[in-house]
């Protein structure tokens, strides 16, 4: 089980790194675009269009890598007044609120890519472009990242009833500074 959760770990950090190369070359892009209009009035057509598909890509592909490293933002009031194991519960019920917001998200996402492939919409501007399998890549990342939840619930549910020690609740990464690579 373990090393099935640390490779799945370290598939949500290449998965962020290929989100964030994706905003860099997208960046770039616009860079030149603004160069362009600036000093040949030879802008980039119709980058807006495929920018905007570019941000929610990088975004879903980093959001999986939080909840891996379990950096969303937390407020923690009882982390040194609990004993580990009921931490470890609490943090376990405070992971499955997560999940469930992140499956109603997936499905949301999912419903969502079915409408835009059903009604075959394109890009406003590059009319060929469909923009169905972005929206199924962005359902997959969040759907993935369900899945991360899924596994810091059984993490904490563990601890909470004794079956692991509570130094290990929560992955080894996120004992040191964020590193996607």
């Amino acid at each position: 089980m373990n090393t099935i959760d640390a490779a799945l770990r370290r598939f949500a950090y290449l998965l962020a790194a290929a989100g964030l190369c994706l905003l860099f070359l997208n960046a770039i892009a616009t860079v030149l675009d603004v160069l362009g209009r600036t000093l040949f009035a030879t802008p980039i057509d119709r980058l807006s269009d495929v920018s905007g598909l570019i941000y929610i890509l990088a975004a879903a592909c980093c959001v999986p890598a939080a909840t891996a490293q379990m950096r969303h933002i937390t407020i923690k009031p009882f982390e040194e007044r609990l004993a580990p194991r009921p931490y470890a519960a609490l943090e376990g019920l405070a992971a499955l609120l997560k999940l469930a917001v992140w499956a109603v998200l997936a499905w949301q996402l999912w419903a969502h890519a079915a409408e835009m492939e059903a009604t075959h919409q394109t890009l406003s501007q590059l009319r060929g472009v469909r923009v169905a399998p972005f929206w199924t890549f962005v359902a997959l990342a969040m759907s993935f990242n369900a899945l991360l939840e899924a596994l810091n619930l059984l993490r904490f549910t563990r601890v909470a009833l004794g079956a692991m020690p509570p130094d290990t609740a929560a992955p080894a990464e996120s004992a040191e500074p964020a590193n996607m690579l």
